[in-house]
């Protein structure tokens, strides 16, 4: 990068290795710069052709509804949140081991929220790093948040979930975690396209150890307790694997045209285990995608 700028090399490994006031007075300064030389008609220019600075294209009032109905039926023992729109800086890629330029990086060593799940866990680390807090409960998290993707060059609504607790054995703690958030997400969707087909697509990560538990104890009481959708494994998925541990899911949304329209992901994270150095600690997240949902119709 430097090369291809015509900077000197060590520039940028200068610039990093700054104090975070240091170099926030550096950016700062290059910001104000940079906005002296705009006019009025570069800023509406900047406002027109990026699509993430826009105004969504959901009404205000549709998203609202679904986000009220959807936290009122929230399982028992979870609690809501209203997250702040940033977060630490590398709460995307340390904890996700994804890209950085997967968030909008600020100048105040923090990064625009782009996914709520990574800083709900970093809630739960919070809420359960005395060790007798831990035992004595598991951990149930819920917000709604507008998260920003730069990459993606988008900007939505979505519901996170976040459910940590302690391995009790026998695969015991996520089978019950996984069947609490899929009946949630089941709920939610089907009140809101009762006349939409879904299907639940659960992926076994553990090399077969738990596939038995999770079709005895999940799949099959799940395919019975909701017969307008169809729940199955899918064992060829690959989106996640490197992200998800244990097990994961995707419920969608199909129509007659067999086309798919995805609206939940989940799965197992070890962000917990790592924050509280812990083994024992579990983690579940999901998320329902509320701008997806409103614009999914049948037909």
């Amino acid at each position: 990068m430097a090369r291809s700028l015509g900077v000197e090399e060590g520039v940028f490994a200068r610039l990093a290795a700054l104090q975070s006031a240091d170099l926030r007075a550096v950016l700062l300064d290059v910001a104000a710069r940079r906005a002296a030389e705009r006019r009025p008609a570069d800023v509406l220019s900047h406002y027109e052709r990026d699509w993430t600075l826009r105004a969504s294209t959901v009404a205000p009032a549709v998203s609202r509804g679904l986000e009220n109905r959807a936290m009122e039926a929230l399982p028992p023992g979870f609690t809501e949140l209203s997250l702040a729109p940033h977060a630490p800086l590398g709460t995307s890629s340390v904890l996700g081991n994804l890209s950085q330029d997967r968030a909008l990086t600020t100048i105040a060593d923090s990064e625009v929220l782009s996914d709520s799940t990574n800083v709900l866990a970093l809630e739960c680390a919070l809420r359960r790093r005395d060790t007798a807090s831990r035992r004595a409960a598991e951990t149930r998290l819920a917000a709604a948040d507008r998260l920003l993707r730069p990459r993606e060059g988008a900007h939505f609504r979505l519901i996170g979930l976040c459910t940590a607790g302690r391995d009790r054995g026998s695969f015991a703690m996520q089978l019950g975690a996984l069947r609490q958030h899929l009946d949630w997400h089941l709920g939610v969707i089907s009140r809101e396209l009762p006349s939409v087909g879904l299907e639940v697509r659960v992926t076994d990560l553990s090399d077969g150890v738990h596939r038995s538990a999770l079709d005895e104890r999940l799949v099959q009481p799940l395919d019975a307790a909701w017969p307008a959708a169809r729940v199955r494994f899918e064992d060829d998925r690959q989106a996640g694997r490197a992200y998800y541990t244990a097990a994961c899911f995707g419920v969608d949304a199909v129509h007659p045209d067999g086309g798919r329209s995805n609206l939940s992901d989940g799965g197992f994270v070890d962000w917990t285990a790592e924050l509280l150095a812990d083994a024992k600690e579990r983690l579940l997240i999901s998320g329902l995608g509320i701008d997806r949902l409103a614009v999914t119709q049948p037909g």
